[in-house]
């Protein structure tokens, strides 16, 4: 029997993403996807699913779910209490669930975004080869309390497992986010304050920009519309910094000075307002960091 999940509460923008859409932004639609890719493939991995296989994030509070079959799950990503039927379980390994369980969570201790992988993988309709969901593109830009989700495969198809990985705790503490020079970075004529700073994330940071308290004086004009992508540090006429995020349009007329490397977009997704972080420039486009 395949199980369905029913959101009793859905926590704070809870939402269904994989690894976005990729093909389309030739069409004006953004990737999407998850924020902390790192993270959603591990919980992954754990389940023995394709790494792209669509999972559950959520941001500072989690959900409180009732799954009507067997199935097992993992959760990864930042560091929240887990809770089957009231009961504390641990995060990154495999957790069994039962007919009529709640799986629910308590206090997030560290980091901004939690993953939930399930069996398979969430069945929400896939759309322009992504099941990420993203307004106007799919129906609803978050879960809602009622909605019922599907998932792929049941209890049977899982062989038992003790997976379980270790917390990489580097990739939610470290303050430094690696980075390679944008497009307009050698026009931009203040580059040492990009690095000798700190930048205080503002609160009203979100999936498609995280946006930063401190400014930097600046003397760039906007420029000629241009091609803009995920991890793209922009700043505006008045010295704000901007990083774009995935949910990110397409397209934007602000100075491109700084890109972040991959590995530093999943990183910059698990602060918090209020966090402070630090630019550095990679010594390589693909640099992996500790």
């Amino acid at each position: 029997m395949r199980s369905k999940v029913t959101i009793i509460d859905p926590g704070f923008f809870a939402t269904i993403q994989d690894m976005g859409r990729v093909g389309y932004r030739s069409h004006g639609v953004p990737r999407a996807g998850v924020m902390d890719a790192l993270s959603a493939k591990i919980g992954n991995d754990l389940l023995g699913n394709d790494q792209s296989a669509a999972v559950m994030e959520f941001a500072l509070v989690g959900p409180k779910l009732l799954f009507s079959a067997e199935t097992v799950v993992a959760i990864a990503g930042a560091g929240i209490e887990v809770l089957v039927n009231e009961v504390e379980v641990p995060m990154y390994r495999c957790i069994e669930l039962r007919a009529g369980d709640v799986l629910s969570f308590g206090k997030m201790y560290y980091g901004a975004r939690g993953y939930l992988a399930v069996l398979g993988g969430f069945d929400v309709p896939l759309i322009m080869n992504s099941r990420s969901y993203y307004w106007p593109v799919t129906d609803s830009s978050s879960l809602k309390k009622g909605d019922v989700l599907k998932i792929f495969n049941g209890i049977e198809d899982h062989k038992k497992t003790f997976s379980e990985t270790q917390i990489k705790y580097s990739h939610f503490n470290a303050k430094e986010l690696a980075v390679c020079p944008g497009p307009e970075f050698e026009v931009f004529e203040n580059k040492g304050l990009l690095f000798d700073k700190h930048f205080t994330i503002k609160s009203s940071s979100n999936r498609m920009a995280y946006q930063f308290e401190e400014t930097l004086k600046s003397t760039s004009s906007e420029i000629l519309t241009a091609s803009i992508a995920p991890g793209m540090v922009q700043i505006t006429p008045c010295g704000q910094l901007m990083a774009l995020m995935r949910d990110a349009q397409v397209t934007g007329g602000y100075p491109r000075v700084l890109q972040l490397t991959e590995a530093s977009i999943d990183r910059l997704a698990q602060k918090r307002a209020g966090d402070k972080v630090k630019f550095r420039l990679a010594d390589r486009p693909h640099e992996e960091e500790l």
